[in-house]
Parts: structure tokens; C-alpha cells; sequence
């Protein structure tokens, strides 16, 4: 008896294991040197943080004491962790920052 998997059987699985999404720990690095959270550049791997990561905020890339990121979209995070003692202010507008159902946590 041969085994065999058919075609569409074989692209659903295939499928499915391309939909798994993996979290990620995205660090802010500032490299865009704008400020905003969507600049991909301003996050390790130039990837922006997505509703399954760990945003973690450092102060790379600041130059002021009081280190602002500004929201130009609607953005969600699993969870937002600060990195050192300082200030951070972010300006959302009319925009929001979201956590998925991770925490807030401070290191």
C-alpha cells in the first residue's frame, strides 16, 4: 500500500506552517533618527514591531533628556518593556498604542 498525499492536502499544511508567526524581541535603536515608531530603521533588523513582538524601548538615539516617539498609525504590541532610568514620552495624537495581552514592564 503506497501512501500518498494529495495536492491541496499538502498545500494547506504547507500553508498553516507559513502562517505560524513567531514573537520577537524588536529593540528601539533609533538608526532612523526621526522619531517615529513606524520607521522600520528605528528598530533592530529594521523590522517594526508587530501585534505578537516585545517592544523594547532603550535610549539609543535620543538626544534630549525626555525621549519622545511619535505615533503616525494605530500600532500594536504584545508587550512594551523600558530599558533604563529615563523619561520616555509617547505622542500618540489621535493615534494608540495597543497591547495585544502581554505587560508594561521597566528594567
Amino acid at each position: 500500500m503506497s501512501s500518498r498525499i494529495s495536492y491541496p492536502i499538502l498545500a494547506m499544511l504547507t500553508l498553516s506552517f507559513a502562517l505560524t508567526v513567531k514573537a520577537a524581541d524588536i529593540t528601539w535603536d533609533g538608526g532612523a533618527g526621526d522619531s517615529l515608531w513606524i520607521s522600520a530603521t528605528n528598530w533592530s533588523g529594521n523590522v517594526v514591531p508587530g501585534p505578537n513582538d516585545r517592544a523594547i524601548l532603550t535610549t539609543n538615539g535620543f538626544d534630549t533628556a525626555v525621549k519622545r516617539i511619535f505615533l503616525t498609525t494605530n500600532q500594536t504590541v504584545n508587550e512594551l518593556r523600558f530599558v533604563n532610568d529615563t523619561d520616555y514620552v509617547i505622542v500618540e495624537g489621535t493615534n494608540s498604542l495597543t497591547l495585544k495581552s502581554g505587560s508594561i514592564t521597566g528594567a
